[in-house]
């Protein structure tokens, strides 16, 4: 067999007799056996108790004994056979025991063998105690190991009762012998021997039956060529150990020797290395002979390999076929001969496996997934790896292959290599979604929640007031109470309605009242401040003239002239529909005494949001967000990375379904590129690109919600499920829109009020890349949490649990989460891996994540790609705010990014930027930091813990 340009031949010596050569080749490997007679000494006469018993070692072939030996070679090769000679003067140890008698001496052979003493014994002589026979009643048995002590190294070897300890050394020194084609050495070789004499036997000299306790390899290497290969070291290696300390205990054994139970093997080494005594040469027509010895143990995957002197090198794996490796048995001999040492030039050609490349085909992207090829040569006898250059070809079947891929599957793969490029990164991306698709249609999904809400039950007249209104801020938003009887007065900036009625929420700041009674750190948190953070934290917080809120109800509080605040009337800012289909009438919206009241008709009432402000004069001093929703809005229970609860509502604030959706399907497929190398035509691999075929149906989670500038209370327009805005009817000309015109905040002049006489405002940033809406020089991270602490660490903010401010947009019993809130969704505190690996709990969808919640057994919480508005208002050049609707989520936390420093992040300094959750097709971190200026969702939790 040929492998690498190499022949082998593989004969396997049972060493455990001598033997006339009985050959036959089998697949490259010749093994030798011969029959085993054991014979009987005509001298051997009967034994008298206490006599010095003799030993000896047979050396005739046909003799059951065999021994550790100098192997001849080939006495003439004619007969082919092969002689073992034993050495003079090798030590040996014995143990004799009989019944629980043991006793044991050193000996030595005496005998010095010639090679035509065909049929002589090696005689054994005792170096100082002797063994000495007992009576004949009973068995006697003889362990042996021979020898005692290696030739090389002074590797001990030692025989204690039936155990056996010896060392194969990972280095071996081969002494090559002048004049010789043959030139052997059988170094650090072990031999064991057992034998037992019965009772009733006569015999006086105890034949020792010798097998090998070590596994031999002898190579003959030769070449064809007219040249002369020096070789100066040779290494050999496999997927066992080779090398190192081995123990067994002798079990028993028959006149072929002993046998044994396990092997034990310590300091061991997988590879050897041969270096020779003496200029080891491979020549036309001469042979470099020598042998290996290894552990007692099986073997595969052996790799030998020569060193020449001129730093070149030679390898050679050990096969049995094209696809299995040799298994080379313990004990035994195995004569590798090859005749074909080559000293021309070959090359072996690789290409290193591509692993598949994995596209989602029916999800839009222009991001390129790389791969990587490394194609190379290698000269034999060398490591170096040369470049080899390769093309691409495609398939859709693996048959018919084509230079271009199919119109479908459009991927930007190139050729490369050559030159001095071993590894090429590459990429291939598809970059057409939704073409191998089916379409099923439109659907609209608003209709049902219209048809719900029109059709929902009267409020209950327990639940309203004496006026016949039911006041939102005396009601839970979900739950049996929700339209039971009135409960203590709980204030909030947005109030949610579910059915037709008449409906009134008291003219108090956001969250100012709850449980009835005032909500002091909802606005003044004063006691908290410390000196010289005013940068950083707000200590009072302001109404619409800038004045500090000092008390719930808006009556009770100032203008900035000093003139206490007189409400004279309430406007309708802007409603998310047309003109043709309002939620709220204007002249429905009026001032009574401490209350907006307003009337939502069964004719009218659908899915929506609506901005309702109190004005004193022609200025708005407050407002707030009606929510018009059949959505079930009960907490779903959560928990974050760290086990921390939250109970987290199941949709954005401010959702509302899409009037139409389509239902898609996308085709499986399976594009094959084929990588093959230009040099040799037929060296390739193939990888696949693949789309996986997913369904998306009509979904409830289709839709859009309200946007939210950090820290702001005011709702910004949603979008119209695409990348612009959604549809807004105003008849008091206070209609959502982005400005960059408005200045305000300037240094020390830190001015709220601004924007809550303007709720209908986004503030885009001015004069580049700043990024911030609530001040050129104060970076303030308390206004969705008057809790926070500028002694404390981020962590510690990030971990507990938000105080509702008068600025939060929650409605009653939510709150804007904390930092850590989607972090067992992402799988920790700031995970940037790729899809589908790392610890990601959440299923991928066209439209968004489903997530698991760590908290519910098969719980599933559904986050959309909502997409956002840009901080500078046109994000994208496309003269719009929104972008991203279709494959973009950014969710809030109430937590600024940090309250210690003014580092950096993309050029806005501090508390320019907050903690949010951002979500791609391409990767999702749950602690993510972005400017306060842009404009993302908010996904309430409760505000209190459950339990």
């Amino acid at each position: 067999m040929k492998m690498f340009g190499w022949t082998k031949k593989m004969e396997e010596k049972a060493m455990r007799h001598n033997h006339i050569l009985a050959a036959s080749l089998l697949g490259g490997l010749m093994i030798l056996s011969a029959a085993c007679v054991k014979e009987k000494s005509i001298n051997d006469q009967y034994r008298p108790v206490g006599s010095e018993i003799r030993f000896s070692a047979a050396t005739v072939y046909n003799h059951g004994a065999a021994s550790r030996t100098e192997y001849s070679g080939y006495i003439n090769n004619s007969n082919q056979y092969e002689r073992i000679n034993w050495v003079k003067e090798d030590p040996i140890s014995i143990v004799y025991k009989r019944g629980t008698s043991t006793a044991s001496a050193g000996f030595e052979v005496t005998s010095s063998i010639t090679p035509d003493q065909e049929k002589s014994k090696a005689e054994i002589a005792e170096c100082s105690d002797k063994l000495y026979w007992a009576d004949g009643t009973a068995d006697h048995e003889f362990f042996a190991m021979y020898p005692t002590k290696g030739f090389k190294n002074n590797e001990t070897a030692s025989l204690s009762g039936n155990h056996v300890e010896g060392a194969i050394p990972n280095t071996q020194i081969v002494t090559l012998k002048s004049g010789s084609l043959f030139q052997p050495a059988m170094e650090y070789g072990y031999m064991v021997a057992y034998k037992k004499v019965e009772a009733s036997s006569t015999a006086t000299t105890v034949e020792l039956p010798f097998c090998p306790a070590m596994t031999a390899f002898q190579f003959r290497l030769s070449t064809q060529d007219d040249v002369t290969l020096t070789v100066s070291s040779f290494e050999m290696s496999s997927n066992a150990k080779m090398a190192g300390k081995f123990a067994f205990d002798i079990t028993g054994g028959n006149d072929r020797g002993a046998t044994w139970g396990t092997v034990t093997t310590s300091n061991t080494s997988n590879s050897i290395k041969v270096t020779f005594s003496g200029t080891a040469q491979i020549k036309k027509n001469q042979v470099l002979d020598f042998t290996v010895f290894a552990l007692p143990v099986d073997m595969t995957q052996v790799t030998i390999k020569l060193n020449f002197s001129d730093g070149t090198s030679k390898r050679l794996e050990l096969w049995k076929n094209a696809t299995e490796w040799f298994e080379f048995k313990a004990c035994k001999k195995y004569l590798i001969t090859n005749t074909e040492v080559p000293s021309v030039e070959i090359w072996d050609y690789y290409i290193d496996n591509i692993p598949d490349v994995l596209s989602y085909g029916h999800l839009k992207t222009t991001t390129s997934t790389p791969f990587q090829v490394t194609s190379y040569k290698v000269k034999r006898g060398t490591t170096t790896k040369v470049p080899v250059s390769w093309k691409i070809q495609y398939s859709t079947d693996g048959t018919s292959w084509s230079n271009t891929p199919d119109d479908k599957q459009n991927v930007n793969i190139t050729a490369g290599g050559g030159g001095t490029t071993l590894t090429v990164n590459n990429g291939a991306n598809v970059v057409r979604d939704h073409y191998d698709s089916e379409y099923s249609g439109d659907s609209p999904l608003d209709d049902a929640a219209i048809a719900a809400l029109r059709s929902a039950d009267e409020i209950p007249a327990a639940a309203k007031d004496t006026d016949g209104y039911y006041d939102l801020s005396k009601h839970p938003i979900y739950g049996d109470n929700q339209f039971a009887e009135p409960k203590s007065m709980e204030t909030a900036n947005c109030y949610i309605v579910q059915r037709p009625g008449l409906y009134k929420f008291p003219l108090v700041y956001g969250n100012a009242i709850k449980g009835g009674s005032t909500n002091t750190p909802a606005f003044d948190v004063s006691s908290q401040h410390v000196e010289g953070d005013e940068r950083y934290f707000l200590p009072q917080f302001r109404n619409h003239d800038d004045q500090p809120i000092t008390d719930p109800w808006i009556k009770n509080n100032k203008h900035s002239g000093g003139s206490l605040i007189n409400v004279t009337k309430a406007i309708i800012c802007w409603q998310d529909v047309t003109e043709a289909n309002i939620i709220i009438e204007d002249a429905d919206v009026t001032v009574d005494g401490d209350y907006i009241k307003f009337e939502v008709k069964r004719g009218l009432i659908r899915p929506g949001n609506v901005v309702i402000a109190a004005m004193s004069g022609e200025t708005i001093v407050w407002s707030w967000h009606i929510w018009i929703t059949e959505k079930d809005l009960t907490p779903h229970p959560t928990k974050d990375y760290y086990g921390a609860y939250n109970g987290m509502m199941n949709y954005n604030l401010g959702w509302t379904d899409a009037t139409t959706a389509k239902s898609w399907k996308w085709n499986n497929w399976d594009l094959q590129v084929r990588v093959t190398q230009d040099e040799t035509g037929g060296t390739s691999k193939v990888f696949h690109i693949k789309q996986i075929g997913d369904s998306e149906s009509v979904d409830p989670n289709v839709g859009s919600n309200t946007f939210y500038q950090w820290g702001r209370k005011d709702p910004m327009l949603p979008a119209k499920y695409t990348d612009a805005d959604k549809d807004q009817y105003s008849a008091t000309h206070r209609e959502w829109k982005k400005t960059s015109s408005e200045t305000l905040l300037t240094g020390a002049n830190l001015k709220f009020g601004h924007s809550i006489k303007n709720p209908n405002l986004q503030y885009t940033s001015k004069g580049g890349n700043e990024g911030y809406w609530d001040g050129n020089e104060y970076f303030l991270g308390n206004l969705w949490d008057s809790g926070l602490k500028n002694n404390v660490s981020w962590g510690d903010n990030a971990a507990r649990r938000p105080v509702k401010t008068v600025y939060d947009p929650c409605p009653r019993g939510y709150v804007v989460p904390n930092a850590n809130a989607f972090t067992y969704f992402a799988g920790g505190i700031d995970y940037t891996s790729p899809l589908g690996s790392g610890t990601l709990h959440g299923t991928l969808h066209s439209n968004g994540y489903q997530f698991s919640d760590h908290y519910v057994s098969n719980g599933k919480i559904f986050f959309p790609f909502c997409g956002a508005r840009a901080h500078d208002g046109d994000h994208g050049d496309n003269h719009t705010s929104i972008y991203d609707v279709d494959g973009l989520g950014y969710y809030w936390t109430a937590c600024a990014n940090r309250f210690d420093s003014n580092a950096d992040y993309s050029g806005v300094r501090g508390r320019r930027t907050s903690k949010m959750m951002i979500m791609t097709r391409e990767y999702i971190r749950a602690c993510h930091e972005q400017r306060k200026g842009a404009a993302y969702a908010v996904r309430p939790v409760e505000e209190d813990p459950y339990y």
